[in-house]
């Protein structure tokens, strides 16, 4: 059953998510690390080295489907550059198998689409936040 004495801020969540999926990941969520230039390079195979001039049709077969995999269930949302970025930086440490702060990535996005009021969506990751408000 839910704590009524439990606070939750903006430091916090993202670890009780961390929690609450068994502790995956712990270090980085598309930091700036992860160099973009580098990532467009590896997922197009060499075919594109930066932003500009970049399409999905340049991302590899595999890319592709992951970056399909990616929009529709690890970061829905609207296709801006922003989110096309975080989805790339996204499918780059996952290919690089580089570690990924879950927490951070769900409360992000959880937050992203609450300031988007303008969206026709559905809410994201709807079992993760009841499983969290039950805690």
């Amino acid at each position: 059953m839910g704590s009524n004495n439990k606070t939750t801020n903006d430091t916090n969540t993202p670890l009780l998510i961390n929690q609450d999926v068994g502790g995956l990941g712990t270090s980085i969520f598309l930091s700036e690390a992860l160099r973009f230039r580098q990532a467009i390079s590896h997922l197009t195979g060499g075919q594109c080295s930066g932003w500009t001039g970049f399409s999905l049709n340049s991302l590899l077969t595999p890319f592709q489907v992951l970056y399909r995999v990616c929009e529709l269930n690890w970061l829905p949302g609207s296709d801006t550059d922003s989110m096309m970025k975080n989805r790339l930086r996204l499918l780059y440490a996952v290919a690089k198998r580089k570690p990924i702060d879950f927490g951070h990535l769900v409360y992000d996005q959880v937050i992203e689409v609450t300031r988007k009021t303008d969206w026709d969506t559905n809410l994201i990751f709807p079992n993760l936040i009841y499983q969290l408000l039950m805690l």
